[in-house]
């Protein structure tokens, strides 16, 4: 089966205050097929700062997208994403990420829920 994907994205980028930085963006996602045309959209919100001279970054990014089958409306997602790395040393990095979602998907004979929470930490030495 062949298969379209289409990615759009349009942001804009402000600085309200010194050192953070505020994005403003919609995506649009689609994917046709013969038997399916899948839509996802929505307004996504990014602010970041840094933090100790730059050497700590963090950023803060919230996605409320809808769902669609074949143009019908099937659900919404919510993603909350944290990042934050560290130079640790010149060559050391340290990095925390932690990502939230849940999901709502709705047919005509059932309604689903999914929540996940997701986290890591890494640390990482350049040679």
């Amino acid at each position: 089966t062949n298969s379209i994907f289409y990615n759009l994205n349009s942001g804009l980028q402000l600085q309200p205050l010194p050192n953070l930085k505020t994005v403003l963006s919609v995506t649009y996602n689609r994917n046709e097929s013969m038997l399916a045309q899948n839509t996802t959209l929505g307004p996504v919100l990014s602010l970041g700062k840094n933090f100790l001279q730059n050497k700590l970054n963090t950023s803060l990014s919230i996605n409320f997208l809808s769902n669609y089958l074949n143009g019908e409306q099937t659900g919404e997602t919510t993603s909350i994403r944290f990042n934050s790395n560290m130079k640790v040393h010149k060559k050391q990095t340290l990095t925390l990420s932690v990502f939230y979602v849940t999901s709502e998907s709705r047919t005509d004979l059932e309604q689903n829920q999914f929540n996940e929470i997701r986290g890591s930490l890494n640390y990482s030495y350049r040679f």
